[in-house]
């Protein structure tokens, strides 16, 4: 754990505290202007940004803690009658995130939208028994849904977001590691949540294979028989000329659910298509029918008629993972991706990952 001093640790002390003050408005359902957020900031800071001290950026983060914060003080489960309501009143009260910062842009830490969270996490139907993982954790929108669990891992490679995971949530584990290579953690969860960087690497730089290769580690330490549910790009699909990677990446396992989604993070300033997958590691059918909806809301039926979930074997989240299947191994490592693809297919595989909307920045 980061001691208090720290230099990631206090910022988060700040921001954590500026997210106290706003949830107060919103559980009063009162909105938060642009100017409360900034006179809060400055409040919690004790400087205004001019200093430094902190961005605007800064600001939506504390209004993304803000919710989590309201959430648990009105004890919402998002599962209950009427709660998909409450959630989108919620997040209406807080305003557009319209500035990014380059930080932000070069490691894609775009924070989960509220109900898609909710949704999400809906689709996992997490049980008490289930240990729960979630590689690119952030500021924990999805990991809110998930503490029903047994045991709670969250991964996440920002410090300063790590910081601020410990004081949310702090009987979870946290680790700091490259989400693309998770399986390095030895643990082997029954439920993984996720909402990978869709077309940038750990480092920063561009990768429109990044969401492909998250999501081929994650289901490499999936306990088979275990659910993930992903947010992917919409370049993610079985259909179409990246197919490949598509069924190379799922390779053993079964899409028990696939929607398609206009307009889900309009609330971070940007109306790109995202596909919501709920897989589960046997098995099984990879194309199955793609339902379509720009209205978060509409999906709640669909997600409600999904069968039962199978039986996950027992295991400990901090057992040793199974070896990854070479296919899997090939995508969620660099260098060796191309190999998935055959000798001689960089160009082929180049051609196939290529996306004009391969990240959530417009």
């Amino acid at each position: 754990m980061l001691p208090a001093h720290s230099p990631a640790s206090r910022p988060a002390t700040g921001l954590i505290q500026a997210a106290h003050h706003l949830a107060d408005y919103l559980q009063a359902s009162s909105p938060v202007t642009r100017d409360l957020l900034n006179r809060t900031m400055t409040e919690s800071f004790g400087t205004s940004a001019a200093s430094g001290a902190w961005v605007q950026r800064d600001s939506f983060i504390a209004s993304e803690i803000a919710l989590i914060l309201a959430l648990r003080r009105m004890g919402l489960s998002g599962g209950g009658k009427g709660d998909l309501a409450i959630l989108q009143a919620l997040a209406a009260l807080l305003p557009t995130q319209t500035v990014r910062s380059e930080e932000q842009v070069a490691h894609q830490h775009f924070s989960t939208p509220l109900l898609l969270s909710c949704l999400a996490a809906r689709m996992a139907c997490i049980a008490p028994d289930d240990d729960v993982l979630e590689p690119s954790a952030g500021t924990g929108m999805l990991a809110q849904w998930a503490e029903q669990g047994r045991a709670l891992h969250l991964n996440e490679l920002d410090e300063q977001r790590a910081a601020i995971l410990r004081q949310l949530f702090p009987t979870a584990s946290i680790t700091t590691i490259d989400a693309a290579r998770i399986g390095q953690l030895g643990i082997r969860p029954s439920v993984i949540l996720m909402n990978p960087p869709f077309a940038r690497n750990a480092a920063g730089m561009e990768d429109p294979l990044a969401a492909a290769r998250h999501i081929a580690a994650a289901l490499s330490a999936l306990r088979p028989g275990g659910r993930l549910v992903a947010v992917m790009p919409d370049s993610f699909s079985g259909r179409g000329r990246r197919a490949a990677i598509f069924h190379r990446a799922l390779q053993g396992c079964s899409v028990v659910a696939h929607m398609r989604i206009d307009g889900a993070f309009q609330s971070h300033g940007t109306a790109i298509a995202v596909r919501l997958l709920a897989i589960d590691k046997v098995p099984g059918r990879l194309d199955t029918t793609v339902v379509q909806r720009a209205d978060l809301a509409d999906l709640v039926p669909f997600i409600d008629a999904l069968p039962p979930r199978l039986a996950c074997p027992d295991g400990d989240l901090a057992a040793k993972p199974a070896p990854s299947t070479p296919v899997l191994q090939g995508i969620a490592s660099g260098k060796g991706l191309f190999r998935a693809f055959g000798r001689g297919a960089p160009a082929k595989a180049v051609a196939l990952a290529q996306t004009s909307d391969a990240a959530i920045v417009p």
